[in-house]
């Protein structure tokens, strides 16, 4: 089997971690293209790598099964919503289910977490109701009624 030719990425950068490499294969008047993916990782990298794609697949499709198992018959839900990754996700997924999802945030006064929990609703096209308080009004209606009291100060 000999080489004939041998086409490098363009964007190839020797220092980079992987890179791709074209060739075409001529054997007895046949020829074959081939595309190889060359990686400076050990194999116990490339199985470490893969063990957690496999992994955070296998999550994913827990995190679905369970989401429509608990949302399956009802019409509507509410997610506290953060902006965050786990309930976003949990939006996403109950959305996606079918599930006609409410997204509700409740925070300090002038923050900017209220913002990017506003942006992360846009962008999975949900309604959010926002829920603002003043440190007074947050020390008067969200009294723990056990353990020690934590009251919002300056």
């Amino acid at each position: 089997m000999a080489l004939a030719s041998e086409r490098k990425s363009p964007v190839e950068d020797r220092n980079r971690e992987n890179r791709n490499v074209s060739a075409t294969l001529r054997r007895r008047g046949q020829r074959k293209r081939i595309h190889l993916h060359i990686s400076k990782r050990s194999p116990t990298q490339e199985a470490h790598t893969t063990d957690m794609q496999t992994t955070a697949n296998k999550l994913l499709e827990l995190l679905r099964k369970s989401i429509i198992a608990r949302t399956q018959g009802i019409g509507r839900i509410a997610v506290a919503f953060s902006g965050g990754l786990d309930s976003s996700l949990i939006a996403l997924i109950a959305k996606q289910a079918g599930t006609q999802v409410h997204l509700i945030h409740a925070s300090l006064c002038d923050q900017a977490e209220t913002e990017h929990t506003i942006q992360a609703a846009t962008l999975l096209d949900l309604p959010i109701q926002i829920h603002e308080y003043t440190k007074k009004t947050w020390n008067k209606h969200f009294q723990p009624s056990y353990g020690p009291s934590r009251k919002l100060t300056q």
